[in-house]
């Protein structure tokens, strides 16, 4: 193999390693993400909801959109 030519299994190896680091740092940002959108809920009042129901609600709203479900919810009310 020519000399500068970094081997397959070196990339391969690094790859690896980056891969991990990304994934490390994506479970390092869900976590913050949760803790964000936990503040929120509870700011909101979701803490008085049943957490099966609102499992449900939240599904349905990203299934909808949330502008779509507002829509629904508010031409109900």
């Amino acid at each position: 193999m020519a000399r500068g030519v970094a081997s397959p299994l070196k990339n391969l190896a690094k790859l690896r390693e980056e891969r991990a680091a990304l994934e490390r740092k994506e479970r390092e940002l869900i976590a913050a993400a949760t803790t964000e959108i936990g503040e929120a809920m509870v700011e909101a009042g979701a803490h008085e909801v049943d957490m099966k129901l609102l499992k449900r609600i939240v599904a349905k709203t990203v299934e909808l959109g949330a502008e779509e479900a507002l829509k629904r919810l508010e031409a109900k009310a």
